[in-house]
């Protein structure tokens, strides 16, 4: 998924987001993880589980705070109404 000229004439046969995900609107900046849509949940809910507690370890805290950035951890399904919504002010917690 590529936004912006520059990374699009980088790879010209990576779609933009538009073009997977109607309506989408890239919001100002965000990180997000995406997998294959056949994940099991089970699997989905470990890597969301180790992502999130990785991302509240100090050493990695400390450096996202460093960026002037915070962690919003949303569940995958906030995050996937959110990309659907292309809205990035929809998440929870």
């Amino acid at each position: 998924m590529l936004e912006g000229e520059p990374l699009r004439v980088a790879c010209r046969r990576c779609p933009r987001s538009g073009e997977f995900v109607p309506g989408f609107e890239k919001p100002a900046s965000w990180f997000g993880l995406f997998g294959p849509a056949a994940l099991p949940a089970p699997v989905l809910a470990r890597l969301h589980e180790e992502i999130v507690k990785s991302l509240k370890e100090r050493d990695v805290s400390s450096k996202i705070d460093e960026l002037a950035m915070s962690v919003i951890a949303n569940t995958p399904e906030e995050f996937s109404a959110m990309i659907r919504a292309g809205d990035p002010s929809s998440t929870a917690g």
